[in-house]
Order: structure tokens, then C-alpha cells, then sequence
């Protein structure tokens, strides 16, 4: 894999060279406040599924979860093969993250919480990307000290791998992580989530998320298509 990451950025650097930390931090945040301001509410459909070497079966779960611009609720659907124990780590889950949602700013991939290093390009998910190193500026469970494949085009988060900069609790340590997103409409929303770990109590498990069904409000399509037709114009205008 290193070495793929070294053919890719050697392409691009034949080209023109790489972004520079400071670029691409400013380039992320900027993107990043700009899909905040324009998706005030979605919901969508998650499907959680719990494999574990200490439980019999694995345990699914689906959820529908509705963002409202200042947090997530989450409504359980149905339950299969669902333990006593299983079923209580998959509510914790739930729980934990509905409570991460309301926690305004700290889960952001921007420059108040990290420092950016390029490291790379290649195709993630059919896009142009560069590769970014994510370095945390401080001890937290909200944030991933890891990588991130990031559109060229739009400067938007289409992967990210790696490990909670602190232990996230109930057991579960720090897992590693790999989330996918998919192209909405003009968003890039999350599409597949994977972590796995190994804890005393639950052994190797593995916990997958697959979202499904997103319903977004035509408004915040328009806005999106607005809001990009005035930023290339502002671009046009400094480059002449």
C-alpha cells in the first residue's frame, strides 16, 4: 500500500505539486462549514451489525436517525439475534453516539482540532483525492488519529481510517476504523463504517454501520448549487 501511495504522489508531483499543510487544512475547514451552514436536517437509515468470538450469534440492529442542525435522535426499528449482552453494547453505541452529535465542534475534521500533513494522491471511491495524515491537537474519543482521502474537486472527506486519539470506553479501547462516504446529491455523507477491537470482556469484534435511505431536504440542494456557483465565480474573479 506505501508503496502505491508513493507511485501516486510521484504522478501528481510530475504535474504540479501537492497542496501545502496550511492549504489543505484551510481548504478542509472551509468545505467542512460550508456543508454545516447548507444541511440543517436529514435523516437516514442505519443498519448496525455486532460480531464478537464471545457471542453466538451476530447481532443486528436498525436504526433511523434525524439530524436536526443541533443533534441526532434515534429510533430503534428492529433487533435480530440480539443478546441480552449484545443488545445493551449496541444501545451504548447508539447512546454514545447520539450524545457525540450534540457535541458541537469537536468531531469536525478542521484546523481547530487537527494539523494536516499531504502525504499522497490516489482514487477513493471513484474520486480524486489527496491523502492527509490527521494528527489530533488534543487527547479526545471524538477525534481520529489516522489518515483522510479528500476530494480534489471539493476538498470534502471521502475516507477515513485510523484510531480514536483516547480510549472510548465501555471496553472497547480504541478501535480502528475505516469510514466510507457516498455522494448525496451534492453532499458526501457516510455510506459504511467498520471498526474493529479487542477487549477482555467481548474478545475480537467488529462492529459495521450501513447507511441507507438518506432523506435530505430539496432546500438544502439548492442552497448547495448557490452557494458553489458563488464561490467559482469569487474564484474566477481572483485568478484573472
Amino acid at each position: 500500500m506505501a508503496v502505491l501511495f508513493g507511485i501516486a504522489a510521484g504522478a501528481w508531483a510530475a504535474d504540479k505539486p501537492l497542496p501545502s499543510d496550511q492549504e489543505i487544512g484551510d481548504r478542509i475547514t472551509s468545505a467542512n462549514a460550508q456543508s454545516k451552514s447548507n444541511l440543517s436536517h436529514y435523516s437516514v437509515i442505519r443498519t448496525y451489525k455486532l460480531h464478537s468470538s464471545r457471542l453466538a450469534k451476530d447481532a443486528t440492529m436498525t436504526v433511523r436517525l434525524e439530524y436536526n442542525g443541533k443533534g441526532a435522535s434515534y429510533e430503534v426499528q428492529s433487533v435480530e439475534d440480539a443478546s441480552f449482552v449484545s443488545k445493551k453494547v449496541l444501545n451504548k453505541i447508539i447512546e454514545s453516539e447520539a450524545e457525540a452529535s450534540r457535541k458541537e465542534g469537536e468531531l469536525d475534521i478542521v484546523n481547530a482540532n487537527y494539523r494536516f500533513h499531504v502525504v499522497g494522491t490516489a482514487t477513493q471511491n471513484g474520486a480524486a483525492c489527496y491523502i492527509v495524515d490527521l494528527i489530533p491537537k488534543r487527547s479526545s474519543r471524538y477525534l481520529l488519529q489516522g489518515k483522510a482521502w479528500v476530494d480534489q474537486a471539493e476538498f470534502a472527506i471521502v475516507r477515513l481510517e485510523g484510531r480514536p486519539a483516547a480510549n472510548i470506553g465501555f471496553g472497547a479501547g480504541k478501535p480502528y476504523l475505516v469510514i466510507d462516504f457516498q455522494r448525496v446529491g451534492p453532499f458526501w455523507m457516510a455510506a459504511h463504517n467498520r471498526s474493529e477491537t479487542h477487549s477482555f470482556l467481548f474478545g475480537s469484534s467488529v462492529l459495521t454501520v450501513d447507511f441507507s435511505g438518506y432523506d435530505i431536504p430539496s432546500s438544502s440542494f439548492k442552497t448547495v448549487t448557490t452557494a458553489a456557483a458563488r464561490n467559482n465565480r469569487q474564484i474566477a474573479r481572483a485568478t484573472q
